[in-house]
């Protein structure tokens, strides 16, 4: 499927994402931030992007122009590999982060916030970006729609922090002690 066609995002947008059921307070709060504090930002640097915001029960109002509610997907590893970044503004929630671990298996590069990315034992700047101030999310963005090679780098990261929990790569380890 091509996202970009099939959400109507423009070609010359870049894609940002955020996956979650948005029934979840945590959630819902951290795509409006999305659209209140941090598109704003971008549209007044003249960066465009648009959020596709992933999950169910989204909101029954829309938030912003440039926030898309794609509703739940069959498959996240259709689509979330067509988006250029993910960036997570969690500011509160428990539970674990799996929405990370989908990220870096997909090859998306992560912008969070340390609530965002909390128990997820990664070297800032290494993996993800963890920046807690709505400028330096919006700056961090830029810099990495500028950097191919650091996109790169933080991709490789990514990968190499999230195999060793891939199933194929437990059953390599677990393999053994069946024999």
């Amino acid at each position: 499927m091509d996202i970009r066609q099939h959400y109507k995002i423009p070609s010359h947008d870049k894609v940002l994402v955020y996956h979650g059921t948005y029934s979840y307070a945590p959630n819902l709060e951290a795509i409006n931030v999305m659209a209140t504090e941090i598109l704003p930002r971008l549209e007044a640097r003249g960066v465009k992007v648009t959020v596709l915001a992933i999950g169910s029960k989204p909101p029954d109002f829309p938030l912003h122009e440039k926030v898309i509610f794609a509703g739940s997907v069959a498959d996240l590893s259709q689509v979330l590999p067509a988006a250029d970044l993910a960036v997570i503004p969690l500011l509160e929630g428990g539970g674990t982060r799996m929405k990370i671990l989908d990220y870096f298996a997909a090859g998306v590069p992560v912008i969070s916030t340390a609530k965002g990315i909390e128990g997820i034992p990664v070297t800032n700047g290494r993996e993800a970006l963890i920046l807690d101030d709505y400028d330096a999310i919006c700056d961090a963005i830029v810099s990495l729609q500028a950097s191919p090679e650091k996109v790169d780098k933080m991709r490789k990261a990514a990968a190499q922090f999230v195999d060793p929990l891939s199933w194929d790569s437990i059953a390599r380890r677990y393999l053994p002690l069946l024999h």
